[in-house]
């Protein structure tokens, strides 16, 4: 009996640390079931869910050329969606979708449905980044410049968001 439940408690201490860990693509792309997916949970101290939305929604507006056209789901003091594109590459875009929930003390991003807009042969072709030959074929320099590219746009919404700075 204690032989059964030692070896019961070891497989579970064992196999748990396996569920816990974050996925990632070519050990570098954070990703969920797959597809490429960036997420946090941003504590911001003595900030209201109200002050973080509209510092986002003030972010949305100066980032995209229209922000009506990219904010697809609005809750205000609660969650805003936002489909829009990246400019990735001078021939092509990167649609994706941007989630940022909010609470007091706290909000979280997901940017998610990441594509690559290509123009091959004069012909547009879309196909989900996880599809990308730099990403399938585990390219290093490239690998390490989209995530580059992304986590700089992060690191604009987070700039964006933040509402320490007192003008």
């Amino acid at each position: 009996m204690k032989k059964v439940l030692f070896l019961a408690l070891t497989a579970l201490f064992t196999i748990n640390p396996v569920f816990s860990q974050e996925e990632k693509i070519c050990d570098l792309i954070p990703s969920k079931n797959g597809k490429v997916f960036y997420t946090e949970v941003v504590n911001v101290e003595n900030s209201k869910s109200i002050e973080l939305y509209n510092n986002a929604k003030m972010w949305i507006a100066s980032t995209f050329k229209s922000a009506k056209s990219v904010i697809q789901s609005d809750v205000e003091g609660t969650s805003i969606v936002v489909k829009g594109r990246l400019n990735y590459v001078t021939d092509g875009d990167s649609p994706f979708i941007l989630t940022i929930q909010f609470k007091d003390g706290r909000y979280k991003y997901e940017l998610t449905d990441l594509y690559m807009d290509m123009n091959i042969a004069g012909k547009k072709v879309t196909y989900p980044i996880e599809n990308a030959p730099f990403i399938k074929n585990c390219s290093e320099k490239p690998l390490e410049g989209y995530n580059k590219f992304i986590l700089s746009f992060i690191d604009e919404l987070k700039s964006g968001i933040d509402v320490s700075d007192d003008w």
